[in-house]
């Protein structure tokens, strides 16, 4: 039984144990060459008579090839499945060989396979061969089959981004970094995305008393120029000034809809109210924060992920390393996102990451990480309570034990603040309701 398919593509690093012809017997059989001459990395677009096919060809950078499929029925096109290569097997440039593969369908069925590609004698256009070790929707089993794809782009997927703004809001700023010049879009391009700008910037009255989240969702809704009827490439952005709740710099607010992460909201006056140190740099890192949640990113800082030694977009700048560290964050941050986002942004399964389709923190992209586990600080917030561990004797703080003396430590939570801290109904197995 394989593994459910969460989190990019799960299975056998090396291949083994795959029910699959070999790599150069199966290239002899459909005429490819031995050696192939070098293929530019970037976005491909084709397919054949049946299928359409959405190719990302990455190997000078996360070292990943992968690809959507999408079937040709009565003038539409359906979505059916996504692939790429393994994990721990990388490509190289010349692609003389095939690589092993994992796909997954829309229904998250999932089977193993090959992948094989080859320059053609026009520049920019390849042809991709792949074969299904298994049964999915709308795919041959268990057959070798050819599609050709033209270079389209050197980004790998496109992102559309719908901004609505609110009189009173300064528009997004521009950060110099070095020889840099940093933006919101700028910072999305480096993670591998076209950015385009959809439908018309529509000007928001200006709400004094601040915004609640439930009405984020309804004025996404009334706003949006474009369908949210369904998945799509395009993020729905709020541009606010006030959140009735202080201190919330931004939000992605439609994690429970049917077709959930299509918007998020910043609140940019909000943010210049409590960051005074480099404001600008605070604005544009909340709103490619709130745009990766929109991707299915998820906290650095969290007890699952547990990498809040992490300076990606993905943390909070006061979380890092556990807390109080905020300036090392700053001088460690380099409007970037960690190697395991950045390998599921680019790659993961379409359903995972696309706008409207998976359910919010769904995809596991961090289990399997390089970096290993990390545990500072949960994501909830302890204000209020104080954390102490002491040795036998309280009173003495400079206890000395000897070697091999087995010793009994007192863990103690005490409630600092005005109001009672719920634990929940079973403290032992329950995480505290702070």
């Amino acid at each position: 039984m394989r593994p459910p398919f969460l989190g990019g593509f799960s299975g056998g690093g090396s291949g083994a144990g795959l029910d699959i012809l070999p790599a150069d017997t199966v290239a002899g059989a459909i005429g490819l060459p031995a050696e192939l001459p070098p293929v530019a990395d970037g976005r491909y677009t084709g397919g054949n008579a049946r299928l359409v096919l959405e190719l990302r060809m990455d190997i000078r950078g996360t070292g990943v090839i992968s690809g959507d499929l999408m079937g040709r029925r009565a003038g539409r096109e359906d979505y059916l499945a996504s692939f790429r290569t393994v994990p721990g097997v990388r490509p190289d440039a010349t692609l003389s060989a095939g690589w092993p593969a994992e796909f997954c369908a829309g229904d998250r069925t999932t089977a193993h396979g090959i992948v094989w590609l080859r320059s053609s004698l026009a520049g920019g256009t390849i042809v991709i061969a792949l074969h299904v070790d298994g049964a999915l929707p709308g795919l041959p089993a268990r057959t070798t089959f050819e599609m050709t794809a033209e270079w389209e782009s050197p980004y790998l997927r496109r992102l559309g981004i719908e901004m609505e703004m609110e009189n009173g809001t300064e528009p997004p700023p521009t950060w110099k970094s070095g020889r840099r010049q940093i933006t919101v879009k700028s910072a999305l391009q480096d993670a591998g995305f076209e950015v385009t700008d959809t439908g018309v910037r529509n000007r928001i009255p200006e709400q004094k008393d601040g915004w609640g989240q439930a009405e984020l969702h309804t004025l996404m809704t009334d706003l949006a120029d474009t369908s949210l009827d369904g998945p799509a490439w395009r993020q729905q952005l709020l541009w606010l000034g006030r959140p009735k709740r202080e201190r919330l710099l931004g939000v992605m607010f439609d994690t429970s809809a049917q077709l959930p992460r299509q918007g998020c909201a910043v609140f940019e006056r909000e943010i210049r109210k409590w960051v005074t140190d480099a404001p600008d740099r605070k604005v544009i890192q909340t709103a490619v924060h709130e745009i990766g949640h929109g991707l299915n990113l998820s906290h650095r800082f969290g007890p699952d992920v547990g990498h809040a030694d992490s300076a990606s977009f993905m943390n909070y700048p006061w979380q890092y390393q556990g807390g109080g560290r905020e300036q090392g964050y700053w001088e460690r941050f380099a409007f970037a996102f960690d190697p395991d986002e950045l390998e599921f942004l680019r790659h993961a399964p379409r359903n995972q990451i696309i706008p409207g389709g998976d359910p919010f923190h769904s995809a596991d992209y961090w289990s399997q990480s390089a970096r290993g586990y990390t545990p500072y600080a949960t994501d909830q917030s302890a204000s209020g309570l104080k954390l102490e561990l002491l040795p036998p004797d309280p009173d003495v703080r400079t206890a000395a034990f000897r070697f091999g003396q087995q010793v009994f430590l007192e863990i103690r939570v005490t409630n600092t603040g005005p109001a009672a801290v719920p634990f929940g109904k079973d403290s032992r197995t329950r995480k505290a309701a702070f």
